[in-house]
């Protein structure tokens, strides 16, 4: 206690518990990296880290610094004990060692909150969290007191100590648990530790009929006071998914380890099996004692699957080899581990890669394109490697890629080109690059088209007219432009008129007293064959109120926009929070047709539950998510019905109920519920109140569906108000006034039909209430002259779901 204590007080933290991943793993030691293995070596610090949160996309998913050699990886498990999906899976890139070294609790894990913190489940004092960073601080806790109970170890002892001392969980292997559950009760019990807490054995090139064996010396360290005789066993030993394997034995079963002293055993791993499978096989030597020692080690070796040579020859424009490019395969089937641009000098890179169909990206400058430069982008659909391959990707093929609008002051603001690749699997991967001047770029394409259905080629651009300022801000209009080709990249020149394309009269009013925006927009393939792609583009700044012209391609192409309102970022800090933000979805577009928008202005702002947005995006508002839990959170502020509305909240809550239970609770107008929910009646009230803008104040919603346990969207509904709005939200007074009101459901959820509808109205702010007629879809009011109209209204279906909703102040009376 006492030298620990000391050296606590003088600042030398011993054990350092770190969030899940500064991002994913490299085959490079990243920066990260390179500072844990220092600083541990200087300082004699441990680092603990999360694995990170990655794992569901399978092996090599572990998370950087997790993957330092010095660094104490862990994984996290469920409440069940079993390892959560999400949890960071090695190998670790590069040399396949075993990671990560060990498992924690992860899921659901309750802490103290601090007063500044968002998170608010389940308590205003306390947060519930799930991920390997709520993993790690369990272990970080137990390297500690091994510290203080041993203050003269090194990290490498306390990381040894706890890993040897782990117990494993059934099921999964050396790679998804390293050497399995901290257990901190036998770490502190337990004199005999590995000095090699894993043994990894690298991979062995295919083909394997002349495979090496290879042999590791696992040495053991008796810390006590008497000799500790050991019997050894290789156990759990399995290789791809999880068949049995024979790769690893050892030289002797039973070790006499000495007091004080060590004792060795070799540990051989052997690919040449005929029974083996390609791929990792992972086990553990387990030694144990009399006394109740149990020693765990993990091994980890991989059997590289049929993988062949490929030369990659690049030239610039001069026909010569080039010394700055960039080449990027990626796999059609199963997972090409560590994919990150490659490049060589010499203008010649070799890749390894598994037998199989690719694609292939290669970017070829000659300087910097943002300054005057060139890049030429030569990209390869489909690649074939069915055996060792030389390919010359060649600069000279690229053609000018220019487009060119109909209005001559338009100038580029951003354009890209992409791709998406459709795996096996039913996985789809994407490719984006930035093209900063289309005056100095080029593509081309190398190799056939793709098979149909597998690839998507893309390109998009936005053109505006520049200010005085040189900047596109208050520009008057805009040009969205995206095209898509099937089966093959886009390249050559496009160009297009007004006529052919869609003109939308786009009218962006503030919330309240907002007087900046930044609009920006989406296109999405949506050819019916193919991988989906999405083309972002890059918003524009706006002040408000601002009317403007935008033209937006519509062949094969769907639009998602978003406005956000709020002061630009000051340089170099990071953007403060949207005072309100409203995403329109799914716009479909048709050429030469005209259209006229009104953005935050003439609506309603109430609960919407719009349909499906692009990939990656919430399209289920209340829903199972399958392995980690239950989530709820519905827009509370959509302009329309397909529209989702965020704001600045004042404040917020929301409670969630099963069966009469509190399950979720939290100062957010979001709860997640972590692990699997059972089937029964779910309650969710939800309230927040807002004074950014002069309407739709306060917003609130009771649901109370039926969830069966099976289907992953719960019947939620939304109740749509639509009435004839002038800008500033308001309506005329003193006299009748129809709203129109539709009920909408939650994407995905069971079909029912709308069993009852009832509509109330408040002039006074939701002190008193009346109820109105509902006639043929149009709720009937009687407006006094001034003030404001609340609104609030009940529905359920044929099944028994209901839903309740207020919104004070809905709109205004002039």
């Amino acid at each position: 206690m006492g030298p620990h204590r000391e050296r606590l007080a003088a600042g030398e933290f011993k054990a350092s518990a770190a969030p899940g991943g500064g991002g994913p793993d490299t085959l490079r030691t990243d920066l990260l990296e390179e500072a844990v293995n220092r600083l541990t070596e200087q300082n004699g610090t441990l680092f603990v880290t999360g694995a990170g949160n990655s794992g569901e996309g399978g092996p090599y998913t572990l998370g950087s610094p997790a993957s330092a050699e010095a660094a104490l990886a862990v994984g996290a498990v469920d409440r069940d004990g079993a390892v959560a999906p999400f949890s960071g899976q090695g190998p670790r890139l590069g040399d396949h060692a075993v990671k990560p070294d060990l498992l924690a609790p992860g899921v659901g894990i309750v802490a103290a909150r601090s007063s500044d913190s968002n998170l608010g489940d389940p308590d205003e004092t306390h947060a519930s969290g799930t991920g390997t960073s709520m993993a790690s601080p369990h272990v970080a806790g137990a390297a500690a007191l091994l510290f203080q109970q041993h203050p003269d170890w090194t990290p490498a002892q306390v990381k040894a100590a706890l890993m040897a001392s782990a117990r494993p969980v059934p099921g999964a292997s050396a790679h998804q648990q390293g050497a399995g559950l901290a257990d901190l009760s036998r770490a502190i019990t337990q004199s005999v530790l590995p000095e090699q807490p894993s043994l990894a054995f690298g991979q062995a090139a295919w083909p394997h009929a002349d495979d090496e064996p290879v042999a590791r010396t696992l040495t053991y360290r008796n810390t006590g006071e008497a000799d500790v005789t050991l019997d050894l066993a290789v156990t759990d030993a399995a290789g791809p998914g999880g068949t049995p394997s024979a790769a690893f034995t050892l030289s002797e079963t039973r070790l006499t380890v000495p007091a004080g002293g060590t004792a060795d055993v070799a540990v051989t791993a052997d690919t040449r099996g005929e029974g083996l499978r390609d791929g990792a096989h992972t086990a553990r030597v387990v030694a144990t004692g009399a006394d109740g020692t149990s020693v765990t080690t993990p091994l980890g070796v991989v059997r590289e699957a049929e993988s062949y040579d490929v030369t990659i020859h690049v030239l610039g424009r001069d026909g010569r080899p080039s010394g700055d490019f960039s080449v990027m395969p990626g796999a059609y089937a199963g997972q090409l581990p560590g994919v990150e641009p490659v490049s060589d000098p010499s203008g010649t890179v070799r890749l390894r890669l598994p037998r199989g169909a690719y694609t292939l990206t290669t970017e070829i400058r000659e300087g910097d394109p943002r300054q005057g430069g060139t890049l030429d982008l030569v990209i390869a659909p489909w690649i074939e490697i069915a055996g060792d391959r030389t390919l010359t990707v060649d600069a000279r093929t690229a053609r000018p890629v220019a487009v060119d609008v109909e209005r001559e002051d338009a100038s580029l603001v951003h354009a890209a080109f992409g791709m998406a690749a459709a795996g096996e699997d039913g996985g789809v991967f994407w490719t984006m690059i930035d093209a900063p001047d289309l005056d100095r770029v080029r593509t081309a394409q190398l190799g056939p088209d793709a098979p149909a259905g597998r690839f998507t080629g893309g390109r998009r651009a936005t053109f505006a007219a520049r200010g005085p300022d040189g900047g596109f801000a208050d520009s008057p209009y805009a040009y969205h432009l995206a095209w898509f080709t099937p089966d093959r990249p886009s390249t050559g020149t496009r160009r297009v008129t007004d006529a052919e394309l869609a003109c939308v009269r786009a009218e962006h009013l503030p919330q309240g007293s907002g007087r900046s925006a930044t609009k920006s927009a989406l296109g999405v393939s949506t050819a019916a064959e193919g991988p989906t792609l999405l083309m972002p583009g890059r918003g524009l700044p706006m002040s408000l109120p601002h009317t403007r012209e935008e033209l937006y391609s519509a062949e094969g192409v769907r639009w998602f926009a978003e406005l956000s309102q709020g002061n630009p970022p000051a340089p170099g800090s990071p953007p403060p929070p949207a005072e309100a933000t409203q995403e329109l979805r799914g716009l479909d577009y048709r050429p030469g047709r005209h259209y006229a928008e009104r953005w935050n202005g003439g609506a309603v702002f109430g609960p919407s539950l719009p349909g499906p947005g692009p990939e990656g995006s919430e399209t289920t508002w209340a829903k199972r998510i399958p392995c980690r839990g239950m989530a709820f959170r519905v827009p509370l502020f959509g302009q329309s019905a397909d529209a989702v509305g965020t704001s600045l909240l004042d404040s917020a809550h929301i409670l969630v109920e099963r069966d009469g239970a509190e399950v979720c609770e939290s100062n957010a107008i979001e709860c997640r519920i972590e692990g699997e929910q059972p089937a029964g009646r779910y309650r969710v009230e939800t309230e927040a109140t807002r004074s950014v803008a002069e309407t739709s104040t306060r917003v609130s919603a009771v649901w109370e569906a039926e969830y069966d346990g099976r289907t992953d969207a719960l019947p939620f509904q939304a109740v749509r108000f639509s009435p004839r709005l002038d800008a500033a939200n308001s309506a005329r007074g003193d006299g009748w006034f129809a709203v129109p009101v539709s009920v909408q459901r939650n994407p995905g959820s069971a079909p029912a039909a709308l069993a009852s509808l009832g509509v109330e109205v408040s002039y006074d702010d939701g002190a008193h209430w009346q109820r109105v007629p509902v006639v043929a879809g149009r709720a009937l009011l009687h407006h006094p002259d001034t003030g404001h109209v609340s609104l609030r209204a009940r529905a359920a279906d044929a099944d028994g779901n209901t839903v309740e909703q207020t919104i004070i102040r809905a709109y205004a009376l002039r």
